[in-house]
């Protein structure tokens, strides 16, 4: 069975190494499955995968959904414009390239695209679409000219949403025939502990934007009293916005001898054994990768009460759920008590087998090759 991966330009982020997992894992345990990959542009997941002696093929489209403020009327007409000569150029090249006729599915790993829908109508393949995100985040604004939700229901795919919030959220906006698939992770043995270190090392992993809550994660840091911050070591690892960081070590310059950032590298992941909390303050997370990192490492997660995470972090031993219309004395206090206790030095090993049995990339794939089991009719077990 051919499967056409459909992916946009971006090679970072949860989506992309979301979509990088999925298909090695699909090349790992499921050979009667062979993956094509379509990306906007050239990037490293082409070259990775082409490495692979995977079939890769770039062709440039544009996104049907945006992001940002709502357009002013020329702007839209320019986006509307940009994206039908896009959607027109794009066709007339696939056509030319790929041999669609041997495309047995194609599976879109992101809601912002349409051009997977759009072959899925014209050659009469089965189609799952993605929904990787909480839309009204993003404020998602229509490039088209009917709605956006009607224009996604209209092509008869099977969408696929990460969590149960974001499958809630989209089925509200009256997105039809969509079903729960969690996302996943690769998995590890369970490793031993680095370098003990004398501090509460704690790491907050992934984009440092307004939108992950670093400022209101540091605003609760504040509050805690001497004696403990003089006992905590914060890292705020991955890439952003230098103005946000700048602005972050402005604010809480009275904190600098506890925090440092650094960029995002591969090696992030290995080093997160040797931190005792992770912490994912995000707004609304669709799902949560980084917090499902932390768990199988064994840290101990600070999440919030919103999104997804309440359905990862489902008790204490796991983790603690902030609620951020809390005043953040309020919260600093509870935080103390945890480190006070220390229950981070407890439960390592069952956030990890948790971890494990629940969230692991295998178990999602092999929910995804059921869905493709439902909907096609080509045998391939």
């Amino acid at each position: 069975m051919r499967v056409l991966y459909i992916m946009n330009n971006v090679d970072k982020g949860g989506a992309a190494l979301a979509f990088k997992d999925m298909i090695d894992e699909v090349l790992d345990n499921h050979p009667k499955i062979t993956p094509v990959i379509l990306l906007a542009k050239k990037n490293a997941l082409a070259e990775y995968f082409t490495r692979k002696s995977v079939e890769v093929y770039v062709i440039n489209f544009n996104n049907f959904l945006t992001t940002g403020r709502q357009p002013k009327i020329f702007w839209k007409a320019a986006l509307l414009s940009r994206y039908l000569l896009s959607k027109s150029s794009f066709f007339k090249t696939v056509e030319s390239q790929l041999k669609l006729e041997t495309i047995d599915l194609i599976h879109s790993n992101l809601n912002r695209f349409d051009i997977g829908a759009h072959l899925s109508k014209r050659y009469s393949i089965p189609h799952v679409w993605h929904i990787r995100e909480h839309g009204d985040d993003f404020k998602l604004q229509n490039l088209l000219l009917e709605d956006e939700i009607e224009h996604m229901n209209s092509f008869n795919s099977h969408f696929v949403a990460i969590s149960q919030s974001v499958l809630n959220e989209w089925k509200d906006k009256g997105v039809k025939n969509i079903s729960l698939v969690y996302d996943g992770i690769q998995t590890t043995d369970y490793p031993s502990k680095g370098t003990r270190s004398d501090k509460i090392k704690i790491l907050f992993l992934g984009g440092i934007t307004k939108m992950k809550g670093q400022d209101r994660f540091l605003k609760i840091i504040s509050s805690l009293p001497q004696e403990i911050l003089a006992k905590i070591q914060i890292d705020f690892i991955g890439s952003g916005a230098n103005g946000y960081t700048k602005f972050l070590k402005m604010k809480y310059r009275h904190l600098a001898e506890i925090f440092t950032f650094h960029p995002y590298s591969e090696k992030a992941l290995e080093q997160i054994r040797e931190y005792d909390i992770g912490v994912n303050a995000s707004f609304r997370e669709g799902f949560g990768r980084v917090t499902a990192e932390y768990l199988e490492q064994g840290l101990f997660v600070v999440g919030a009460d919103t999104g997804a995470s309440p359905e990862i972090i489902t008790d204490s031993k796991l983790g603690w759920l902030i609620d951020f219309s809390d005043e953040p004395k309020a919260n600093a206090k509870k935080l103390q008590k945890i480190l006070v206790e220390e229950r981070y030095k407890t439960d390592q090993e069952y956030r990890a087998d948790y971890t494990r049995a629940n969230f692991s990339i295998k178990r999602h794939v092999n929910q995804v090759v059921a869905l493709y089991k439902e909907i096609t009719v080509q045998p391939y077990d």
